[in-house]
């Protein structure tokens, strides 16, 4: 996939959303659909045409709401604009899952590692992990946690009960997954966005993420 980037004086605007097809990841039995419809003409020069789009709120790049595993918590329209976007924390353990296998998740260990070298993670920021993990981002103030993957977790069996989910949803944190070009994304000094469809009373949707990078951060 080319990467969709554009530079600005010193900062580097990266588009890191896998574009969305007909053959998205989804849920099994979950049908994902995209027809164009015969609403195509034209009109002297102009052309117009109208399309129909039928997808899951749960494929592909997206948000999943608290409200997705946890009753009572945020749906896609209460998420407050402020929460969408925030400092940008990339947490890499690939090398931790390459040597261990069994290592399912980000640990505690890995984040105060992060913080070692960067400082504690700032309030409200986006945390994105590289081969991803972990619930212990749920012990700072963050606006949202992410992955590269289809999971929070590293290995393809979850948890009894999507236990990392319910940790974040309960604490009204939502969830981004399948984020694209995260391992570009330097370790700190991004700013992440999530401008997610605004689905009425929706657990989740489609979004299409970017990030805004000073150039001399930037991983070529």
């Amino acid at each position: 996939m080319p990467h969709k980037e554009c530079v600005y004086q010193s900062l580097k605007l990266m588009h890191t959303k896998c574009g969305t097809k007909f053959e998205n990841l989804v849920f099994k039995k979950i049908k994902n659909d995209f027809f164009g419809v015969d609403a195509c003409g034209h009109k002297g020069v102009i052309r117009f045409e109208v399309n129909y789009i039928g997808t899951s709120e749960h494929s592909g790049t997206r948000i999943d709401a608290p409200s997705y595993f946890y009753r009572g918590k945020l749906r896609m329209h209460q998420i407050p604009l402020e929460r969408l976007y925030g400092p940008g924390v990339i947490i890499d353990v690939k090398n931790h899952v390459s040597r261990n296998h069994g290592y399912k998740k980000v640990s505690i260990s890995d984040i105060r590692r992060w913080e070692t070298y960067h400082g504690r993670i700032p309030n409200g920021a986006m945390v994105l992990m590289n081969i991803p993990g972990g619930i212990e981002a749920n012990q700072r103030s963050v606006h949202a946690v992410g992955s590269d993957s289809p999971s929070i977790y590293t290995s393809p069996s979850s948890p009894p009960e999507f236990s990392g989910f319910v940790v974040l949803f309960k604490r009204n944190i939502p969830v981004v997954l399948s984020v694209a070009n995260v391992d570009r994304l330097p370790s700190s000094g991004s700013t992440v966005f999530l401008p997610a469809i605004n689905i009425y009373d929706g657990s989740g949707a489609p979004v299409r993420i970017f990030a805004i990078v000073p150039v001399s951060k930037m991983r070529y």
